[in-house]
């Protein structure tokens, strides 16, 4: 349990689930579920060097393995990226407007 009231007693999840889809319905976000950031903030820690053994701290792992399917996925993300950059180079003809400002 993470949260609790003014009298420090745990507030319910399904409280915090109400609550957090409420707070994505005002601000015109995209439903996702409340564990959702916990991961986000694991990819984008990695995704900006922070070291393993950090952020598997930060998640309460205690084996680094489970931490490490983030880092599978910023690899899978990086080898897409990196064969979409290809094929448009593949693909491109001279002279495009794009070609023009290399």
């Amino acid at each position: 349990m993470l949260f609790t009231n003014k009298k420090g007693t745990y507030i319910s999840p399904e409280v915090i689930y109400q609550w957090f889809q409420s707070f994505l319905n005002r601000n015109g976000l995209p439903k996702i579920k409340f564990h959702t950031l916990r991961h986000t903030s694991a990819t984008i820690l990695l995704a900006n060097g922070t070291n393993i053994k950090t952020v598997s701290s930060r998640l309460g792992h205690t084996n680094l393995t489970t931490t490490n399917r983030y880092v599978h996925a910023l690899n899978d993300a990086d080898v897409s990226a990196a064969e979409l950059l290809g094929n448009k180079f593949e693909n491109a003809k001279e002279g495009q407007e794009w070609d023009k400002a290399l």
